[in-house]
C-alpha cells in the first residue's frame, strides 16, 4: 500500500508538472510567434497578426516589421504609425528610418523626411547612398547649394567612379568652386559620359572666363552654359552670384531674370533692372521681349525686338523673333515675310531655313511650296544635324509620304540617339499605319527622354484615351 501511495503521489506530481508546463508553453505562444515573425521578417503573417503581436509582446522591433508589411500593402498611414512606434521605442533600423523618410515626403512633410533620412545616413547602412542622394536633391530644390555640394562629395566617396555623380559634382563646382571643377569636368567630358556635351560647354566657359581673369564674367559664362543645357536652377545660382559681386552688370541681371522665369519664379524685377542699368543692351531687350511674349503681351515684346533689329539689321535671329511675335498676334502673312527675310540675311546658315520650315508646319502654310525646299536646304547645309534632318522628315510626314518621313526620322536618330522629336515622328507614323502598340512605345520614349519638352507634352496628349 505504501508503494502504491508513493506511485500515486508521483503520478500526481507529474500530472501537475505537465499541466504547469503546458500552461507555461501556452502562455509563451505569443512570444514564440513573435520570434518567428521577426526571424521571417513578417513573411507568412498578415498585417493584423503582426500589429496584434506587437501590441501583446514586448518586442519593439515587431512594429517595424508591421510597418513594412503595411507599406507593401499600400497602407502608408498605418506604415508610418507603426514605424514611428518602433522609433519611439528605439527599435527602428536604418532601413526603417529611410522608409519613414519616404513616407513623410509623400505626405508632404519634407522637414520630417529630411530628419529621418539624416538618421538613416548617420547609421551608415549599405543603402546610405540612396538616402544621401535624396538629401542632396532636397538641398538643391531649396537652393541650399553648399549642403548639396557636401552631399555629392560624400556620395562620390562611396562610389568614386559613378559617372552621374562625377557630372553633377563638376556642375556644382563650376558654380561654387570654379578652381576645383576642371578635374571633374575633364572626366565628365569623356565621350561615354552621360553629360559629355554639358561638361565640354562648362570647360569652355571656365577657360574663357580665366582668360579674362574676371570671376563675375566667368559666372555668367558658366550660367549660360548650364541654361543652354536646361540646368536652369543651377544657372540661376550662377547668375545670382554674378549680380551679387557686381550689381551694375546689366547682362548678368538679364540672364538671372531669364533663369528665374525658366524655373517658375518671377524674373521681372531682374529683367527691369537690366534695362535700367543699360537701356541699349541687346541681351536685356531680347530677354524682356521673351518675357512679355510668354506673358501673352506680344505687342510689348515687339517693341524690344524691333529695337534689337534696328541695332543689328543683319542678324537673322531678330527677324525670326519678330515673325514669331507677329504670328502670336495673328498677323501670319507678315510673320512669314520676316521668316523669309531671315533666310536672305544668312543664306548659308541652316537655322533660319529650319525655322522657316517649322513655321510653315506649325501654321499649315505652303508645306510643299515653302516648307519642303526650306527643310531640304537646311539638310544640305547641315547634313549631320539631327534637328534639320528631323524637320525634313516632319515635312514629309505632313505631306503623307510616310516612307520618307520614317527614313529621315531614323536618320536623325542615327545622328543623335536621344533626339526626342524623331521618336515622336516615328510614333505618329506607327499610329497612321495602325500599329498602336509601337506608337505608344515611341510616345513613352519621348517622355522618358525629354519630359519637359513640347514633344513630351504632345506625346502625353496622344497617349490619352
Amino acid at each position: 500500500p505504501l508503494m502504491l501511495h508513493r506511485r500515486a503521489v508521483l503520478l500526481l506530481i507529474l500530472v501537475a508538472l505537465g499541466g504547469t508546463a503546458f500552461l507555461w508553453w501556452q502562455a509563451n505562444a505569443p512570444n514564440r510567434a513573435a520570434r518567428r515573425a521577426l526571424e521571417r521578417r513578417g513573411e507568412g503573417y498578415s498585417l493584423a497578426e503582426l500589429t496584434a503581436l506587437a501590441q501583446t509582446v514586448p518586442e519593439p522591433a515587431l512594429w517595424e516589421v508591421a510597418g513594412w508589411r503595411a507599406w507593401e500593402q499600400e497602407q502608408p498611414s498605418i506604415a508610418q504609425t507603426c514605424l514611428l512606434r518602433a522609433r519611439s521605442e528605439g527599435a527602428l533600423s536604418p532601413q526603417g528610418y529611410g522608409l519613414l523618410g519616404d513616407l513623410s515626403a509623400e505626405a508632404g512633410n519634407l522637414e520630417d523626411a529630411v530628419s529621418f533620412w539624416e538618421q538613416a545616413v548617420v547609421q551608415d547602412a549599405p543603402q546610405a547612398g540612396l538616402w544621401r542622394r535624396k538629401l542632396a536633391q532636397v538641398a538643391e530644390s531649396r537652393g541650399d547649394w553648399e549642403t548639396a555640394l557636401e552631399d555629392y562629395r560624400a556620395l562620390l566617396q562611396r562610389a568614386p567612379t559613378d559617372p552621374e555623380l562625377i557630372c553633377h559634382l563638376g556642375m556644382l563646382l563650376a558654380v561654387l568652386r570654379p578652381a576645383e571643377a576642371p578635374a571633374y569636368l575633364e572626366t565628365a567630358a569623356a565621350p561615354a559620359s552621360p553629360c559629355a556635351a554639358l561638361a565640354a560647354d562648362l570647360q569652355d566657359a571656365l577657360v574663357r572666363g580665366n582668360l579674362q581673369d574676371d570671376p563675375v564674367y566667368t559666372a555668367v559664362l558658366v550660367g549660360r552654359a548650364l541654361g543652354g543645357r536646361g540646368e536652369w536652377h543651377l544657372a540661376a545660382e550662377a547668375f545670382r552670384r554674378a549680380v551679387e559681386r557686381n550689381p551694375d552688370y546689366a547682362e548678368a541681371w538679364a540672364f538671372w531674370g531669364q533663369a528665374l522665369e525658366a524655373t517658375g519664379q518671377d524674373g521681372s524685377r531682374a529683367l527691369e533692372t537690366a534695362l535700367r542699368l543699360d537701356p541699349a543692351s541687346l541681351t536685356a531687350a531680347s530677354l524682356n521681349a521673351l518675357y512679355w511674349r510668354a506673358r501673352g503681351q506680344p505687342e510689348k515684346a515687339l517693341v524690344y525686338f524691333y529695337r534689337a533689329a534696328s541695332r543689328e539689321p543683319q542678324n537673322p535671329l531678330w527677324e525670326i523673333e519678330i515673325g514669331a511675335t507677329l504670328a502670336q498676334m495673328g498677323n501670319i502673312s507678315d510673320a512669314l515675310a520676316h521668316y523669309r527675310k531671315a533666310t536672305t540675311l544668312s543664306p548659308d546658315d541652316p537655322a533660319p531655313w529650319r525655322s522657316l520650315a517649322d513655321f510653315c508646319l506649325q501654321y499649315g502654310l505652303e508645306i510643299k511650296e515653302t516648307a519642303l525646299p526650306a527643310a531640304r536646304r537646311s539638310v544640305i547645309l547641315a547634313p549631320e544635324e539631327a534637328a534639320s534632318v528631323e524637320t525634313l522628315g516632319r515635312v514629309y510626314l505632313r505631306l503623307g509620304d510616310l516612307d520618307s518621313a520614317r527614313r529621315f526620322a531614323r536618320r536623325a536618330l542615327s545622328l543623335d540617339s536621344g533626339y526626342a522629336p524623331a521618336y515622336l515622328d516615328l510614333g505618329l507614323i506607327a499610329a497612321l499605319r495602325g500599329d498602336d502598340a509601337q506608337a505608344r512605345r515611341m510616345y513613352q520614349t519621348v517622355i522618358a527622354l525629354a519630359p519637359d519638352s513640347p514633344a513630351a507634352a504632345q506625346a502625353r496628349r496622344l497617349l490619352q484615351p
